[in-house]
């Protein structure tokens, strides 16, 4: 198993993920303490239901509010926003950006 700090992992993530897409699992060490593994992801697990429960319960995930999804139909028919005469989408981004910064 190869083994990265966590600096080398930050610093080279992108050459660390082709390795474990490979089917490498690298050892993810802080100051020479072992805290994770990074390593290929079985994607059986997927329809795992129990498992879902468990990530759930866990709080790492959130299941859907809308268990069906999104209605694309009613979606469409929303009516889009007018822009005010003489205004773009490119200035109500910028003025976003200015007011958030």
């Amino acid at each position: 198993m190869k083994r990265a700090s966590v600096t080398q992992a930050k610093n080279g993530l992108s050459a660390l993920l082709r390795e474990v897409e490979r089917g490498e699992r690298v050892l993810i060490t802080s100051r020479g303490r072992p805290i994770a593994i990074l390593a290929p992801f079985d994607l059986g697990h997927l329809n795992d239901d129990a498992q879902l429960a468990e990530l759930v319960a866990r709080g790492v995930i959130t299941p859907p509010r809308n268990p069906k999804g999104i209605d694309l139909e009613k979606f469409r028919a929303l009516e889009r926003p007018k822009l005010p005469p003489g205004v773009t989408v490119q200035d109500l981004i910028d003025w976003e950006r200015e007011d958030r910064f």
